[in-house]
């Protein structure tokens, strides 16, 4: 028997317990204790209306509400929706126990209008989280974790099905059209498994894991929410259809957090249709715990040129204006998006949470400093949880079979790094592949297990151990540690530490690759020990015990790992000092550079992205994993990690090798001509660029851009200034050599092009820069010392000088 088969037949009885609430038209809380007219705190409540007159499109000829008050005076206004015919409902769940009354009002039918009932709100009881605690999550006081309603920290662990709801995709029943193979259906009745979201959610639910990031694609019904404007219906029927779909997951304890514009084509709802549709969605699910995440990677350059971007930011602040609960709200931005792309998803007011995606094309995922960079970052004048979506799903690309172990790598990781929540995904579930001959997406994504077996994927399983080792210690009240682990590696090799208060509790996370070194973890000032060491392995969720650590010069010299496997160190005080560190994440002159070095290239990455997209083609590419790793636009997507393979461009060593007369190239042209006296070149870390010439057109013939024409080039980042500004129409990169080890081969991470603007002073846009640049290395300094004010106040000034 496989593993997975294994697995299944274990959870069969988990999941006849979670079939038994299968049935469901709604969350299983919304129904009244038996023989009492009273109500739960949180569950949701529906009370049914009949309307006098039923006119076209009532949805939106009719405007019904109702205004509930509680027992403390607290008004809620609750939008009523139509339920086909003359039926009209609405929900409510009570963020208070106690005595609450309610009136309807509805100028446009008096059936609807000056409607009134009174119900109780017992105190909130449940065994789901999400009704004993409150499904409408909110941020924490501290900004860096998200709360249930009542406040209790909310441990943010999803997976991803972006064909949820579907009943051809992700049906309620056994199968639908799309999922009906011989080989699936066998699957299921050898099994004996009735529902395929049914099975999908009892094996998350027994895993821990709190969200499911839907995108609503596949249609429900036949009717997809793209296609409104095409049918001018609203489709009742595929609604209630939907109710059974979100009422699974929350009976499961899992938050549906939807996706609904997707399409970039001639189906897209105009931004007046989206609304329209979300205001009937914020209706029928604004009592249930049911949040908005609305367009996936909002803000690509496509749907940036295309206007989605625009329309995804409005309906989302739509969205929230309308929400009775005011729900944490937050938007999926394209990978790598925090420095770059003029950080949309951070300046809008009614974001409360950042997601942060690292894309699908570096087993590496986010560096370090990016999350560093998120987690300082206070753009809306105070600080955000972060969360990881859409990053590696495992599987994916023909990634290699490693027992999990780049699922955990990012996700401890990030974890480590200040993030407070992150979302799954398995190559063969978020789009759910139907059979072993499925092949829908296998050129865009490579070969997929089919879902049975992709839902068993081991990445997926070990997170459920990560969730355990995180609860077992306050994981709320972490602080990453960016660079209080020496000796610094590469991006893929180096441990991940965070702390809870004075360094009363020490987390490490060690990556596979650091085995066999020594490392030293640098305490903070004050900090008492010795340190009691327990490892955890986060392939089986097991503690073992390590030897003491005790302090010699303000450093921890910590144990060597149990094996060249990936492992967790936990070291807790034996004589905590029970005070907060005023700022944990910086210790050393040399984090503290590094991080201001970063800072520098998405100050940077802000200016190029003044200018308009180029148009990027190359001699050749490398064509590993179809050659998305390696393609040209790769070096004007933002990206800076000179440590990890992919998102990249590279030669094809094959076809297309360099050399002194024939240089392999990457061309930007603009449409229109820019102007420009900087250019910064980034190449890989151990295979740098070693001959290469940068130069730009000046109408009639290229020249060399500066003094961007080097021999035996050895950096990983260079900056190239020309004399006097250059107004031009196309920039290339020539590569003459690759590094000594692959000189075939020669990798451009990052071309950035910085646009020279004059100012009303005649300053040049590099001088500005040079500026920004010191001023921001003062401010990472004075955080560092713990002068929080004065480091936000040059921070500010740093962003003032333009």
């Amino acid at each position: 028997m496989t593993v997975w088969k294994w697995r299944w037949a274990k959870a069969i009885g988990v999941l006849m317990l979670v079939g038994a609430m299968a049935g469901a038209a709604k969350p299983a809380g919304a129904a009244k204790p038996a023989g009492v007219e009273t109500y739960y705190q949180y569950r949701p409540a529906e009370f049914a209306f009949s309307a006098a007159t039923q006119p076209p499109k009532p949805w939106l000829a009719i405007h019904f509400a109702a205004v509930f008050t509680g027992p403390d005076g607290t008004t809620i206004r609750m939008p009523g929706f139509w339920d086909g015919g003359t039926a009209w409902k609405i929900r409510f769940a009570p963020p208070a126990a106690g005595a609450w009354t309610y009136t309807t009002h509805c100028q446009e039918d008096a059936g609807l209008d000056l409607r009134s009932g009174a119900l109780t709100a017992l105190p909130a009881a449940s065994t789901n989280p999400l009704y004993r605690h409150g499904g409408f999550l909110k941020v924490s006081e501290s900004g860096h974790y998200l709360t249930y309603t009542d406040g209790t920290p909310f441990f943010h662990l999803g997976d991803t099905w972006w064909y949820t709801p579907s009943d051809s995709y992700m049906p309620l029943d056994k199968a639908g059209p799309n999922t009906s193979t011989d080989e699936a259906l066998a699957t299921l009745d050898r099994f004996g498994i009735t529902s395929m979201l049914g099975q999908c959610v009892g094996r998350r639910q027994a895993q821990g894991y709190t969200i499911i990031h839907c995108g609503m694609l596949g249609g429900v019904k036949g009717f997809s929410l793209p296609a409104y404007h095409q049918t001018g219906d609203i489709h009742v029927a595929a609604w209630q259809e939907m109710d059974r779909y979100f009422a699974r997951l929350i009976d499961g304890g899992l938050i549906p957090v939807v996706f609904p514009i997707w399409s970039t084509g001639p189906t897209l709802n105009t931004t007046a249709e989206w609304k329209e549709v979300m205001r009937y969605m914020v209706a029928r699910y604004g009592a249930w715990p049911v949040h908005y995440g609305i367009g996936p990677e909002f803000n690509s350059p496509t749907k940036r040129a295309s206007g989605l971007m625009q329309m995804a930011v409005d309906i989302s602040d739509y969205v929230k204006s309308i929400d009775p609960y005011r729900r944490a709200a937050s938007i999926q931005p394209w990978p790598w998006n925090i420095g770059g792309e003029r950080r949309d998803e951070w300046t809008a007011p009614w974001i409360d949470y950042l997601m942060v995606e690292g894309g699908h094309s570096s087993p590496t995922g986010i560096p370090r400093p990016f999350y560093a960079y998120a987690w300082a970052d206070q753009t809306a004048g105070r600080p955000r949880p972060v969360t990881l979506v859409e990053t590696e799903f495992e599987g994916i690309r023909d990634m290699p079979d490693d027992g999990g172990y780049i699922i955990r790598f990012n996700f401890w990781r990030a974890w480590q790094s200040g993030c407070r929540g992150a979302a799954y995904g398995s190559h063969g579930l978020w789009y759910p592949t139907a059979s072993t001959t499925d092949m829908t997406f296998v050129d865009d994504w490579g070969p997929s297990l089919p879902w049975w077996e992709a839902l068993e994927r081991p990445g997926g399983q070990q997170l459920a151990w990560l969730r355990k080792f995180y609860t077992s210690i306050h994981w709320w009240e972490l602080a990453p540690c960016f660079d209080a682990m020496t000796p610094i590696l590469g991006e893929y090799a180096q441990p991940a530490a965070s702390c809870i208060g004075n360094d009363d509790t020490i987390t490490v996370y060690f990556p596979r690759d650091s085995d066999g070194r020594a490392f030293d973890y640098a305490l903070l000032p004050g900090a008492v020990g010795p340190y009691r060491t327990q490892w955890y392995d986060p392939r089986l969720g097991t503690f073992s015990d390590g030897p003491a650590c005790v302090a010699v010069d303000g450093k921890l010299r910590l144990p060597a790992l149990p094996d060249a496997e990936d492992w967790m160190l936990l070291l807790t005080s034996e004589n905590p000092t029970g005070s907060a560190s005023a700022d944990p994440t910086f210790r050393t002159p040399a984090g503290r550079a590094q991080f201001a070095e970063y800072q520098r290239d998405q100050d940077l990455l802000r200016q190029t992205n003044d200018l308009p997209p180029p148009t990027v083609t190359a001699s050749s590419s490398d064509p590993t994993y179809n050659g998305t790793f390696y393609r040209p636009e790769n070096v004007v997507d933002g990206q800076f990690d000179v440590t990890s393979f992919g998102g990249q461009w590279s030669n094809n060593a094959a076809t297309d090798p360099p050399s002194e007369g024939k240089p392999v190239w990457v061309e930007l042209d603009w449409s229109s001509p820019v102007r420009t006296s900087l250019i910064v070149f980034y190449t890989m870390k151990g295979y740098e660029a070693r001959d290469y010439a940068i130069e730009y057109w000046d109408g009639a013939a290229w020249r060399t851009f500066g003094d961007a024409d080097l021999r035996g080039n050895t950096a990983t980042r260079r900056e190239h200034a020309a004399p006097a500004p250059v107004e031009t129409t196309k920039i290339r990169f020539l590569g003459k050599t690759g590094s000594a080890s692959q000189p075939s081969i020669v990798r451009v991470v990052e071309l950035q092009v910085i646009p020279e603007i004059e100012s009303a002073a005649g300053s040049r846009g590099w001088e500005r820069y040079a500026r920004r640049q010191a001023c921001s290395a003062a401010s990472v300094a004075a955080r560092g010392a713990g002068r929080t004010r004065e480091a936000r106040l040059c921070r500010d000034a740093t962003f003032r000088t333009n």
